[in-house]
């Protein structure tokens, strides 16, 4: 904070308050994970703000960048918030950092760090602002997936040039579609516009996805991969609608608040962690190849992409390692593997 632009001040010292903030032990450990995580990218902008090679008008912008993630993440803190609005803010926040090691790193073009940096921007604010809150917070959630994958090392420079793009197009129309200026009829319009950009977007993440080849990994590392990813980017409404038949009973019993974490314990079981109802954290070992079977019901292959973006390949590793190994077919995941194995990116 000594070392700071004056300007940046103040949003350091919101930076700390949330940082203190998460060391309550009431704070859930996913919400600390992801305010350390954003924490330790936002630390990342701040040199390149103080880098003298940087550009005035990217200086600039990130600038503006470190203050709404400040800013946002703070917010996320707010008891005043509804906790699982709270818990998507946080969530979207860690998403959109994803893409701030791209303004450190030289191979990634002046005109497409820009770019980034300004759809961050508008997405954080019209998050934060909170207008039209529930359809600013599908599209947020749709971009954060975007930009997950876009912050991705693994994601071909062609590729994430074309989603850099259309995530931008995105934040154009978010933005105009979350300012209390705008009349109905430019809402109606934003709205329109809005809805094919994200359509747009989406296609260009399978096509990100598309040009990888599959992870060449075990099952149950393929598993524990695809598995967290979808623990972290899937609302936890759809997880225990589409997870609640393999419920050890007392979490059936109890309600799950909050599918965490998957880890690998071989190619037969994970063992998930889970925050329950009662804020207890628990874990238990699920069958793997149910657990996959189960996830490929609730994410045909057709949305996998855009809900989760690259740990997706892991997904179809995951059906492909199944197939191949035990016999079990996981629902329209398989197919797609198969598409993959037989043709490559």
């Amino acid at each position: 904070m000594e070392e700071a632009p004056g300007e940046l001040v103040p949003a350091l010292e919101h930076l700390s308050a949330t940082l203190r903030e998460v060391e309550d032990p009431g704070t859930s450990p996913q919400d600390r994970q992801e305010v350390l995580s954003s924490t330790h990218e936002v630390i990342a902008l701040l040199e390149k703000i103080d880098d003298p090679g940087t550009p005035r008008e990217l200086r600039r912008q990130l600038t503006e960048l470190v203050q709404q993630t400040t800013s946002t993440l703070e917010m996320g803190q707010d008891p005043e918030v509804p906790p699982e609005e709270r818990r998507m803010i946080t969530w979207v926040t860690q998403q959109t950092a994803r893409v701030f090691p791209l303004f450190g790193d030289p191979n990634t073009p002046q005109d497409q760090q820009e770019q980034l940096a300004g759809t961050a921007n508008r997405m954080l604010t019209a998050l934060a602002e909170g207008h039209d809150k529930k359809e600013v917070a599908k599209v947020a959630r749709d971009m954060g997936a975007a930009m997950n994958q876009i912050g991705d090392p693994d994601t071909p420079k062609r590729e994430r040039k074309g989603l850099a793009k259309s995530t931008h197009q995105v934040g154009e129309s978010l933005e105009k579609l979350s300012d209390p200026s705008s009349s109905t009829e430019e809402k109606a319009e934003a709205r329109k516009a809005l809805e094919k950009e994200v359509a747009r977007m989406q296609e260009e993440q399978k096509k990100a996805a598309s040009a990888q080849n599959l992870p060449d990994v075990s099952l149950g590392k393929a598993a524990e991969v695809c598995t967290s990813a979808a623990f972290s980017m899937v609302p936890e409404r759809a997880l225990n609608w589409g997870l609640s038949i393999l419920l050890p009973e007392r979490w059936d019993t109890e309600g799950v608040k909050d599918f965490w974490i998957a880890t690998e314990q071989g190619n037969e079981s994970l063992k998930v962690t889970a925050q329950l109802q009662n804020d207890e954290y628990a874990n238990a070992p699920f069958e793997t190849a149910r657990l996959v079977t189960q996830l490929a019901e609730l994410l045909p292959a057709d949305r996998l992409v855009e809900t989760i973006g690259n740990p997706s390949l892991y997904c179809l590793q995951s059906a492909w390692r199944l197939h191949e190994e035990l016999g079990i077919r996981a629902g329209t995941w398989l197919q797609l593997a198969m598409e993959k194995k037989d043709g490559g990116p």
